[in-house]
């Protein structure tokens, strides 16, 4: 079994009207890490800045994801969704 889970902590402190949350960068990095055996926690610090990455004390197929609240232009964010998705529909 692999879990992850998504603590909205830092959502809730964002004071912008408009906010980034790297949902594809978190569904992305939840299947990798659903298929790896090993986890190098210190390359997930740095290769994941704005997510929080937390095993679960003695269970290594559970962790805890705290995604940063990005201030974002709205005309952005909708630029990089529509790049997201179709992304996800080419592939």
């Amino acid at each position: 079994a692999f879990l992850v889970s998504v603590d909205p902590k830092r959502l809730q402190e964002a004071k912008d009207e408009f906010v980034y949350v790297r949902l594809m960068e978190m569904l992305r990095l939840a299947l990798q890490l659903a298929f790896k055996d090993e986890v190098d926690r210190e390359l997930l610090k740095k290769d994941h800045p704005a997510i929080g990455i937390f095993p679960r004390e003695g269970s290594p197929r559970e962790f805890t994801f705290i995604p940063s609240a990005e201030p974002f232009d709205v005309d952005d964010m909708r630029d990089l969704y529509d790049a997201e998705i179709k992304v996800i529909m080419d592939a």
